[in-house]
C-alpha cells in the first residue's frame, strides 16, 4: 500500500497506475514480465500516451529489481524511447543480411539523433556460417560494437525448445 500512497499524491494517472500495479502484480520471486506490463500501462493508459505512467512504471521496476531487461518492439513508440533515454545500455538486434542491415542503419541515425548513439550495442541474430557481412563490417557500417554474435541454428533451437532446456 506504500506504493499506492506514493503514487496518488502524484496525480490520478499514477494513482490508477499503482491499483493496477498493485492489483495485479507478480509475486516478489517472479520477473515483472513485458505482458504484465503492457497490460497494466494499456489497462492505465488506452491512448497510448506514455509519457507519466511509463517512467513511474520504470521508476517502480527499478526500486524492486536490481536488473530491468525491456523487451521492446522496434517500433520506436514513445514509451520505447523513454525507455531507451533512461537505459545503461541498448542493445539493436539486427541480422547480417540487407534489409535488416537497411532498417538498423536508419534506426541508428534516429537514435543518434535522440542521443542514445553512445549507449547501443548490436546483438547480431541467426549469422551463418559464412554472412554476406561480418560483425567487422556491421560495426563499420552502423558505427557501433556488435556484441554478441548468434548462430543460425534453427535444429539446435528446435532441440532446446522441444526438450525445455
Amino acid at each position: 500500500m506504500r506504493l499506492a500512497a506514493e503514487w496518488k499524491t502524484r496525480g490520478d494517472d499514477c494513482g490508477r497506475l499503482a491499483r493496477a500495479v498493485i492489483l495485479s502484480s507478480p509475486s516478489s520471486t517472479e520477473p515483472l514480465t513485458a505482458q504484465w506490463c503492457n497490460d497494466a500501462f494499456w489497462r492505465v493508459n488506452p491512448g497510448g500516451n506514455a509519457t507519466v505512467p511509463s517512467l513511474y512504471l520504470l521508476d517502480f521496476a527499478r526500486r524492486n529489481y536490481k536488473v530491468i531487461c525491456a523487451d521492446l518492439s522496434g517500433n520506436l513508440e514513445r514509451y520505447s524511447l523513454e525507455l531507451m533515454q533512461e537505459a545503461k545500455a541498448v542493445l539493436l538486434v539486427c541480422t547480417p543480411e540487407v534489409p535488416s542491415l537497411h532498417l538498423a542503419r536508419e534506426k541508428m541515425a534516429f537514435l543518434r539523433s535522440i542521443d542514445v548513439k553512445d549507449r547501443v550495442s548490436v546483438v547480431l541474430n541467426r549469422v551463418h556460417k559464412k554472412p554476406l557481412f561480418t560483425p567487422k563490417q556491421v560495426e563499420e557500417l552502423l558505427g557501433v560494437p556488435v556484441v554478441q554474435v548468434f548462430a543460425n541454428d534453427y535444429h539446435g533451437v528446435n532441440r532446446a525448445v522441444t526438450t525445455g532446456t
